[in-house]
């Protein structure tokens, strides 16, 4: 048994409508999850009903209809805790499922473009390798030629007329010019071994006498950067660099075209972080207004929303931030002033129903006075007080007495009753599908009980329980 105590309270209400508020951030997450994975081209109809049925099933572990509007027993009481709990263990899960998805399409398709990016760049490069060693050759095949190299495009078809070029290269180029030619020393022992029959002509030989050195590491992340900006930011994010890009290409002097190239590295790897920052504050921004949606009047999330899209439209991240604190602070500030109110109300009926005088208004004064005093009819003089406005479901309970003259040697029985008093609250409780916690706690007769003026116990009026308002 314990006397004076601080308790959390958390009722049904409470409880469905956390339940409600997480369903509806993972309903918005999942809508936004798949308008990008379509916007990728990643989406079917597998994908589709592969969601609709994970949202579904969450969906039904929100559903409280089986369990009733009435009190609960003790089993199916804990049975509703544990359909809770549940809940929202899923709805964690899905929502870390939908973000580590969407991150790796992103990061497949990322990864796909950088490498072809990187293969257009060896083929432009092949092909200038090539076109340097035919304008060595003075014959009108090699003019034809290179005509024709560079009237190619960029695709698979670009290959085939390199090694068609190469080729030719190899059976009619002389390997005493080859250096004059703009061949490298292993291309020129591949040509001379092509001549001689020792090896297959194949352009595939070309792009294997390419050292590592000459296929600078560099160049693969710049592609990367490129994709991932075009691919998750936009091309208008990514225009300024691919200009830099060709003005670097056009470089001549090789020490200057190493330092703009790793200048330029340096922007785009700060620009994808920058990128990602965005794209992360956005996310959570859009669950923000899903659980504002939940919580706040309509006309105040319309207002929300004029907000959020004038910062995405000037993307302004600092706009982001102050939005994201702003909602965050008013989503606060009505769960916690709801749930108090839930609070209050629940421990009042249920004291209400254990003989304390509990009249209309006292919900209020408690809120507004940060405590309250109720009288219990079976015996004068004595009651109970409540403490705290239960902001976060927390409150203060104990024992008190009116009366100064009393006989002090029933202290001690009252806050026995108290608790037995006390243990009835809790099983009220459970029973309509809430909880309460012990989180501190005196022994009984460790304090003396608490003496307060009769003025500020209940009023003998007609009492009625409060019931929760609509909001």
């Amino acid at each position: 048994m314990s006397g004076p105590k601080v308790v959390t309270v958390k009722t049904r209400a409470q409880l469905r409508a956390e339940c409600l508020r997480r369903l509806r951030q993972v309903e918005r997450a999942a809508e936004l999850w798949l308008e990008r994975v379509e916007a990728l081209g990643e989406a079917d109809e597998s994908v589709r009903a592969a969601m609709a049925e994970r949202i579904t099933a969450l969906r039904a572990m929100s559903d409280e209809s089986g369990f009733g509007d009435g009190a609960l027993s003790g089993e199916r009481s804990a049975k509703y805790a544990r359909q809770v709990a549940a809940m929202h263990r899923a709805a964690d899960e899905e929502l870390a499922f939908l973000r580590e998805d969407l991150a790796e399409r992103e990061l497949r398709l990322v990864e796909r473009a950088a490498d072809a990016k990187t293969t257009r760049r060896r083929r432009r490069e092949h092909r200038k390798q090539l076109l340097q060693a035919l304008s060595a050759q003075t014959s009108d095949a090699a003019t034809a030629l290179a005509e024709r190299v560079r009237a190619a495009g960029e695709g698979d078809g670009l290959d085939a007329m390199l090694g068609e070029g190469f080729a030719w290269l190899s059976r009619n180029a002389d390997t005493a010019t080859g250096t004059e030619a703009g061949l490298s020393d292993a291309q020129r022992e591949l040509a001379e071994a092509l001549k001689s029959g020792e090896a297959q002509q194949s352009f595939d030989q070309w792009r294997a006498a390419q050292t590592e050195a000459e296929r600078d590491p560099r160049l693969h992340r710049l592609d990367r950067h490129v994709a991932e900006l075009e691919l998750l930011a936009g091309e208008a994010v990514a225009a300024p660099f691919l200009a830099r890009i060709e003005s670097l290409e056009r470089e001549p002097d090789r020490v200057r075209r190493n330092l703009l190239l790793d200048s330029l590295l340096l922007d785009l790897g700060e620009a994808c972080r920058a990128d990602a920052q965005w794209r992360r504050q956005r996310a959570e921004l859009e669950l923000q207004i899903a659980d504002a949606v939940a919580v706040l009047d309509p006309a105040v999330v319309a207002e929300l929303r004029d907000a959020f899209e004038a910062a995405v439209a000037a993307r302004n991240p600092a706009r982001i931030a102050a939005l994201q604190a702003r909602i965050e602070a008013m989503i606060t500030e009505e769960v916690e002033a709801h749930a108090a109110r839930s609070c209050r109300q629940a421990v009042l009926e249920a004291l209400a129903g254990l003989g304390y005088e509990v009249h209309e208004g006292m919900e209020t004064a408690w809120a507004e006075d940060g405590r309250l005093a109720l009288r219990k009819t079976a015996t004068p003089g004595y009651g109970v007080e409540l403490g705290g406005r239960a902001a976060d479901g927390r409150m203060q309970m104990r024992a008190v007495t009116f009366d100064r003259q009393r006989d002090r040697g029933r202290d001690r029985d009252i806050e026995t009753l108290w608790c037995t008093d006390y243990r009835q609250l809790e099983q009220h409780l459970h029973h309509t599908g809430g909880s309460v916690r012990i989180e501190r706690a005196l022994e009984v007769g460790e304090v003396p009980l608490k003496e307060i003026g009769a003025e500020s116990a209940s009023t003998p009026r007609d009492a009625v329980a409060p019931r929760e308002r609509n909001r």
